[in-house]
């Protein structure tokens, strides 16, 4: 680290200090006051921390900055061990949001696929409920390797957030209508992650939403890098407890590989070898490799398995789910506006059947 280089190692160290306060056995209760006073006492280190980014590279400095990043993690965990902090309160805006993911519920019940198993798929895409989802199939997501297709993170919010960004389109591209689409986006896929239960995973996605959103408005444009680490303190910040959720492990986990290790595996393709569908289809499997060696070890460690085949599921299952889930979503709308062509239903059917159908064969090998 030279001169003026910023300290980088803030928010895994922040990590570091909020799980060690919320693994440990709870202690006493006590007063909320004094809960209040560490999260308090957290978010002001955190700032002091944030002011030391830009200084010498003077040893002293640095292990002043990783311990603050460790105290104020811990101080965070242990708000959260003690408030009980670990997702959003029960207020009228989450009530409205949870009867918008019933209603989804409902809405999906009554597009009357011919195959159940297809109504139980697009629901647990579209609203995160897998409760109707065979156990055969769930089964057949996990030992193919994708389970992550199931479990509602950053796959689904991005294609949703894509399909919106899409429509607004239309408003322009001058500074005002820039401004409106990013609100729009950002209260669209706020509303749907608070309907889907807002699971630390989608939490995640959503996070990353609202920071490149809000840097857009700003007029300043935020690397992947660094709105990695800015969600995961700001999600650690204000839920310490989601550090000990899997869902949040394994999105984290892969964002890290996206970050770190995608851009050298990459690189491996060199512009000799050409650009054309080879290029594409080794930037899949450089995407699923990097995801896997990140994610790969934790998953063993907390379900003993590991997807031999996971190249293969990707390259497979992710177009289909880039396709299935626009489909469903306008399935969906056109039902619920009561023209829904049945062409339409036929596609979603065939889209997951054939989804549910590659993984079982991959899952079987």
């Amino acid at each position: 680290m030279g001169a003026g280089k910023e300290f980088e190692g803030f928010e895994p160290l922040f990590a570091a200090g909020v799980l060690a306060a919320v693994s440990v056995q709870a202690g006493p209760a006590a007063v909320y006051s004094i809960a209040s006073a560490a999260h308090i006492v957290a978010i002001s280190l955190a700032c002091l921390l944030f002011s030391l980014r830009h200084t010498d590279s003077s040893p002293v400095r640095i292990m002043t900055a990783a311990l603050l990043a460790v105290i104020s993690g811990a101080s965070c965990g242990l708000t959260g061990r003690i408030v009980g902090i670990s997702g959003p309160a029960n207020g009228p805006l989450i009530q409205a949001a949870g009867n918008i993911g019933a209603f989804l519920e409902d809405l999906t019940d009554s597009i009357g696929f011919q195959d159940p198993d297809t109504n139980a798929l697009i629901k647990a895409l579209l609203t995160g409920n897998r409760n109707d989802i065979p156990q055969s199939i769930t089964r057949a997501f996990r030992e193919s390797g994708a389970s992550h297709i199931l479990a509602l993170s950053g796959l689904h919010l991005g294609i949703i957030y894509g399909i919106i960004r899409a429509c607004l389109s239309i408003l322009g591209n001058r500074k005002a209508a820039r401004t409106v689409r990013s609100l729009i986006i950002m209260a669209s896929c706020g509303i749907y992650t608070l309907a889907t239960g807002a699971s630390a995973s989608i939490t995640r996605a959503l996070t990353f939403i609202l920071l490149k959103e809000t840097g857009k408005m700003a007029g300043r444009n935020i690397s992947l890098k660094d709105t990695l680490m800015r969600s995961l303190l700001i999600q650690l910040t204000i839920c310490p407890t989601d550090i000990l959720d899997i869902g949040f492990q394994l999105s984290y986990a892969a964002m890290a590989g996206i970050v770190w290790i995608y851009p050298v595996l990459r690189k491996i393709w060199s512009e000799e070898s050409g650009s054309g569908i080879l290029k594409r289809v080794w930037e899949s499997a450089a995407l699923s490799i990097s995801c896997q060696l990140t994610t790969g070890p934790l998953a063993y460690i907390r379900f003993g398995t590991f997807p031999q085949y996971f190249i293969l599921t990707n390259l497979m299952a992710l177009p289909l789910t880039g396709l299935l889930i626009p489909v469903s979503i306008a399935t969906v709308l056109l039902t619920a506006a009561g023209h829904c062509p049945e062409f339409l239903i036929k596609v979603t059917e065939w889209t997951a059947g054939s989804l549910t159908g590659i993984l079982e064969i991959i899952s079987s090998m």
